[in-house]
């Protein structure tokens, strides 16, 4: 499993109210206040990847990972080739997260909720599949599903 981060705004809220939120409640003063709820954004959550903390949405994608050598820990010749096998399937989600973030810029969402964050991501795939499929006719590819 792989996932690339959609960023959006952060939250500035209190703890009790962040407390509140992640219980899956609204905070009492929000509902005095229907123009500061529209303006928060309930659904993203914080992650940490490598040490980076990051404040939004994932969007997943399904690879095998490959194993990783460490200092003073090299890999034995049986990894090295378990890694070369996987790497033609895992880098072709890399380029489709390489794509998305920087042909897209899909790496950065401005909209609130779940379900608009959820739409402009289901959104930005779309595009996706729509340009490597010209990209496939354009090019003639024999055979596809490989390229």
């Amino acid at each position: 499993m792989d996932a690339s981060f959609v960023k959006v705004p952060r939250q500035r809220n209190s703890r009790g109210e962040n407390a509140t939120t992640n219980a899956g409640e609204v905070p009492a003063n929000w509902e005095d206040q229907p123009e500061k709820a529209r303006q928060k954004d309930n659904g993203a959550r914080w992650t940490s990847k490598n040490g980076e903390r990051h404040y939004g949405y994932k969007n997943h994608v399904q690879a095998k990972p490959i194993e990783r050598a460490y200092r003073n820990k090299p890999l034995k010749a049986r990894q090295q080739r378990n890694n070369w096998a996987r790497s033609r399937t895992r880098v072709r989600a890399e380029h489709v997260f390489a794509t998305t973030r920087m042909s897209l810029r899909a790496s950065w969402n401005r909209c609130s909720g779940i379900t608009r964050n959820s739409a402009a991501i289901a959104r930005t795939n779309l595009s996706y599949n729509l340009v490597r499929f010209e990209q496939i006719v354009r090019l003639n590819l024999k055979n596809w599903r490989t390229a």
